[in-house]
C-alpha cells in the first residue's frame, strides 16, 4: 500500500469511528429512534416532545366513522352504546383510518393489521396496547366512557418514522 493510500484509509477509518460514536451517543440520548430522527420538543429542558394523548375537546358537527360492522350493545343500559368494529391498517404512510369517531358508551373493537413491517398501537389515555407483526392482524377493545379526543400512537415499532399518530374521538 502506498503512503497516500494509507493516509486515505486512516482518514476513512477515523471518519467511520466518529460516525459510529455519534450514532451511539445520539441513540443513548434519545435523538434517534428506529433509525429515524425524532425531533425533541421542549427547548428549555431538552426533554423529548411527547404527543398530547387526551384533550376534552370534541370538534363540533363531527360525524361518526362508519364501522366495519356494528350491533346494539345493551338496549336497556343507561350508557347505551353500540358495539362498533373497525379495521385499522398500519404502514409506513401511517394509520388508515387515522381518525375514528364514536359515541360515548360505545364498545369499540379494533382489528389492527400491519402492512409492511412490525408496528404497535398504543392508546395511553385508555390503557390499550397491541403489537402486530408484518402481515398479521391483532384485536384490541375497550369501552368509550369519556368524551374527548384521544391520540393513538405507533410508539415503539415504527420502521419508517419516529412516531405515527391517529385520533380517536368520543362524542
Amino acid at each position: 500500500m502506498e503512503p497516500n493510500q494509507k493516509k486515505t484509509f486512516a482518514i476513512i477509518a477515523i471518519a467511520v469511528v466518529a460516525v459510529v460514536a455519534l450514532v451511539l451517543i445520539g441513540a443513548r440520548q434519545g435523538f434517534l429512534r428506529n433509525g429515524a430522527h425524532v425531533l425533541n420538543g421542549n427547548q428549555e429542558t431538552g426533554a423529548a416532545k411527547t404527543p398530547v394523548t387526551y384533550s376534552p375537546d370534541v370538534p363540533k358537527n363531527i360525524e361518526l366513522t362508519k364501522p366495519t360492522s356494528e350491533a346494539l350493545t345493551n338496549p336497556g343500559s343507561k350508557t347505551g352504546g353500540q358495539t362498533r368494529l373497525f379495521n385499522i391498517s398500519i404502514s409506513k404512510s401511517g394509520f388508515d383510518p387515522d381518525q375514528i369517531v364514536v359515541n360515548n358508551g360505545d364498545l369499540v373493537k379494533l382489528t389492527i393489521q400491519s402492512i409492511d413491517g412490525d408496528y404497535d398501537l398504543d392508546l395511553p389515555s385508555i390503557g390499550g396496547y397491541q403489537f402486530v407483526k408484518k402481515g398479521e392482524s391483532r384485536p384490541i377493545g375497550f369501552q368509550a366512557l369519556k368524551t374527548g379526543t384521544f391520540t393513538y400512537i405507533c410508539r415503539d415499532h415504527c420502521p419508517s418514522q419516529g412516531i405515527i399518530l391517529g385520533k380517536f374521538i368520543v362524542k
